[in-house]
């Protein structure tokens, strides 16, 4: 009987453990530079906070390393497979498409964030007032949005979820681990206040 070789046979590491290793590598940044923004340990050069440049940008970190991590365990090509996906998308009714089920209910949920946090503060439901985003903030804000959505697909379905299913798991298993951790990753923009409420509080989680 032939044995099966792994997809990802690269310094003898199994897909799960690359998976797993670029797991921690990325939760390890995210909440060592989140912790030391949000305590301001970081120093200002030539005027500027690289506590603030943290919180800022800290967000981009999985898709920086999942291209560094692709690259390592499979070369250029795969770089390849991990853009490819995007090089599809230029039809321009691909972008109105994702900002029709994608932008309206982030904002939307973004909306019941604030709506839930109130709430919970004792604040009267019914004095909240309902306040459409301007033009400028939309502008402004969902280049963000797009950034943040593309590193966390190149992290988490480019490198990581392809990883799980070749070391055997199912895709619905494979879902609910990519979902927990996921959910890990975000956990120090509580602190950070990266578009949320300040605070770790109960609408946050």
């Amino acid at each position: 009987m032939k044995k099966k070789t792994s997809s990802y046979p690269t310094f003898d590491i199994s897909p799960f453990n690359q998976a797993m290793l670029g797991v921690f590598i990325c939760l390890a940044l995210q909440y060592s530079l989140n912790s030391l923004a949000y305590l301001e340990l970081f120093p200002n050069i030539y005027g500027k906070s690289l506590n603030g440049v943290v919180k800022n940008t800290s967000y981009i970190i999985p898709g920086f390393l999942a291209v560094l991590l692709v690259f390592t365990f499979e070369g250029t090509n795969g770089i390849r497979r991990i853009l490819t996906p995007y090089s599809k998308l230029a039809h321009p009714l691909w972008f109105v498409f994702a900002g029709t089920c994608l932008i309206i209910p982030l904002y939307l949920a973004l909306f019941l964030d604030d709506v839930i946090y109130k709430t919970l503060l004792n604040e009267a439901f019914g004095s909240y007032e309902f306040i459409w985003p301007l033009w400028h903030d939309i502008v402004k804000y969902t280049p963000t949005f797009v950034f943040v959505a593309i590193s966390d697909e190149l992290f988490w379905i480019g490198f990581i979820y392809p990883r799980l299913i070749s070391s055997g798991l199912k895709p619905l298993k494979a879902s609910l681990l990519i979902g927990f951790l996921w959910g890990l990753d975000y956990l120090p923009f509580l602190f950070t206040e990266f578009f949320l409420s300040p605070g770790l509080n109960a609408p946050n989680l």
